[in-house]
């Protein structure tokens, strides 16, 4: 079962919503409810919510400023706006910070409820693909491997076509079609060739905890692709913070050179 947590100023909403969840749901369980940002962000490392109904306008700071805060902390949460007005300029910061819909107030039981199905088979499939990257075996992950490659490689010359994007995405278990590209090149002549595939797949494991992306090798260059359906804002800091981290221990336990003898 799935948590959720409501953010609204506005009480009938909260109870509303809450009603909603409680009566008309098996999926998802309404773990908490916060009337402000500043209280959402109290509640949050308590709650873990997988999924936040969140109100733009409210005192202090507003619901985007809020999912941008817990973004830093918990990248793959899902989140829902929800807004009296219907704006562009709020639409497209939200589309900029990966959220999963954008509803205007008032919100029926039946959108409400269509849009927890929605992310209920998001999530589902989210969870069934991170089971079998814990069980797959070497073959399973060569398979995958192969999947990124190709999609990605065909993505970057610009020859995916649109049904390939989706079995792409339905093979990732996102929703977004947009997203940002990062191009690694270890400049290190001993970080070439295989030495490097083996350091990208711990730093490649590594963003995993922390952000959902794919990969594929250009050479000696490594493609990173992180979907937008995450605060993408955050994704340079977390790359440059593993890799900081990586080479403090590389700087610890050096590669040995090519030709040395060692194993």
């Amino acid at each position: 079962m799935y948590q959720v947590m409501i953010v609204d100023d506005e009480e009938p909403v909260l109870e509303s919503f809450s009603l909603i969840l409680k009566r008309d749901s098996s999926d998802f369980n309404l773990c908490g409810t916060a009337r402000s940002g500043y209280e959402a962000l109290e509640l949050v490392d308590d709650l873990k919510p997988d999924v936040v109904f969140m109100d733009i306008q409210m005192p202090g700071i507003d619901g985007i400023e809020t999912i941008r805060q817990i973004r830093q902390h918990y990248p793959r949460t899902v989140f829902i706006l929800a807004t009296a007005f219907e704006r562009f300029d709020i639409a497209r910061k939200a589309i900029h910070l990966g959220v999963f819909s954008y509803l205007v107030k008032p919100v029926s039981r039946k959108t409400f409820l269509e849009e927890l199905e929605k992310v209920r088979v998001m999530l589902d499939k989210r969870k069934e693909n991170r089971k079998q990257s814990l069980t797959l075996d070497r073959g399973g992950r060569e398979e995958r491997e192969r999947l990124e490659q190709k999609y990605l490689s065909r993505l970057t010359w610009g020859s995916l076509e649109k049904e390939e994007w989706e079995a792409f995405s339905g093979h990732g278990g996102f929703h977004s079609d947009r997203g940002a590209f990062y191009l690694l090149d270890f400049n290190r002549t001993e970080l070439k060739g295989e030495a490097g595939s083996d350091l990208f797949r711990q730093l490649k494991n590594r963003l995993n905890y922390r952000c959902l992306c794919f990969s594929a090798r250009m050479g000696d260059r490594y493609l990173l692709l992180f979907p937008e359906e995450q605060d993408l804002s955050q994704v340079y800091s977390i790359i440059m913070e593993q890799l900081k981290e990586m080479n403090q221990q590389l700087l610890q336990n050096p590669l040995p050179k090519s030709g040395d003898g060692s194993e």
